[in-house]
């Protein structure tokens, strides 16, 4: 059972970043001090349509991009740099027990959406693999989905599904990353022929992992299809620490 989230929205909690008592009601985002040290993209930058961080050029993706096989998306929205604190508050999210902070990343997630000129038919959240859920017990980037969809009213459908578990990311090589086709299968194909899909995922790095799973949309026959996730790699050197 899923209580309505208006019961919560008067409600004060701590900041799952800092555990103050200076952020929004409902648990619906950071305190000031911590949303700062996210570095939120401002709503005035140059997006990058394959990646949704900065457009550095004049060509049509980002130099990080560019180094990258052909994005299958037509547009993408991300929220902060994969760095620093906000890459700290990923990882806890993802390997701590903390999906907590679903609600926060979800709400700032369907603000980038929002400000994207893309307008999705569904949200479709990028699976994890069987062996992973088990032990994590929650998908990441589908709690996020959720959270973005009710924020959104825009509907939810776990249409994929990993059939491979592959190496953590984290510990691939660029070209190792490019070795992931096959890796996902679509189980609701019905449901999506004909949309304007968004895929979901908590980061883009090389964006190997939203291709694969992006081909198998496109497959699907689904019309029109745009990325978001909560955090984008910087380009190296472009931030420190």
């Amino acid at each position: 059972m899923r209580f309505p989230d208006s019961l919560f929205q008067n409600i004060s909690f701590p900041c799952p970043g800092c555990d103050s008592d200076d952020a929004p009601p409902g648990g619906r985002g950071f305190c000031p001090a911590c949303t700062a040290k996210l570095h939120i993209y401002p709503d005035d930058m140059l997006f990058c349509p394959g990646c949704g961080g900065p457009h550095d050029g004049a060509l049509a993706v980002c130099s990080q991009c560019l180094a990258e096989p052909v994005r299958l998306w037509q547009s993408a929205a991300a929220v902060f740099p994969y760095y620093g604190f906000g890459k700290k508050l990923i990882r806890e999210f993802k390997f701590a027990n903390r999906p907590e902070f679903a609600r926060p990343f979800g709400a700032l997630l369907a603000q980038a959406v929002s400000r994207s000129n893309f307008c999705p038919d569904v949200l479709v959240p990028v699976p994890l693999h069987f062996s992973s859920f088990w032990r994590r017990s929650y998908n990441q980037a589908e709690l996020l989905a959720k959270v973005c969809g009710r924020e959104l009213d825009i509907p939810v459908i776990s249409a994929l599904r990993r059939i491979h578990a592959g190496t953590k990311q984290a510990k691939l090589g660029r070209r190792e990353r490019h070795v992931l086709k096959k890796s996902f299968l679509c189980v609701k194909p019905d449901k999506l022929k004909g949309c304007r899909v968004m895929l979901i995922d908590d980061v883009l790095t090389t964006g190997a992992t939203l291709s694969a799973a992006a081909g198998v949309l496109w497959a699907c026959g689904i019309s029109e299809l745009a990325v978001a996730v909560a955090a984008r790699t910087p380009a190296f050197g472009a931030m420190t620490q």
